[in-house]
């Protein structure tokens, strides 16, 4: 899995074309993703390796966050 915390959101830091155009968000966002396969696609090197792929149709992932 990945997670990112920023002050911007996805769609900010997609619209905008330099950073300096950035505006903060209020709040804090957190970007979570939990079903990531290896680096590599095939564009620039070797296929993934099989046992590097995330293929699975159905999965069970825990995540506990605390926020003091």
């Amino acid at each position: 899995f990945s997670f990112n915390l920023s002050h911007y959101t996805q769609e900010e830091m997609t619209e905008k074309m330099h950073n300096y155009e950035l505006t903060e968000s209020p709040d804090n966002v957190f970007c979570f993703d939990c079903k990531m396969s290896g680096v590599g696609s095939n564009s620039c090197g070797p296929h993934l390796a099989k046992a590097m792929q995330f293929d699975d149709e159905t999965f069970t992932f825990k995540f506990d966050l605390t926020v003091e």
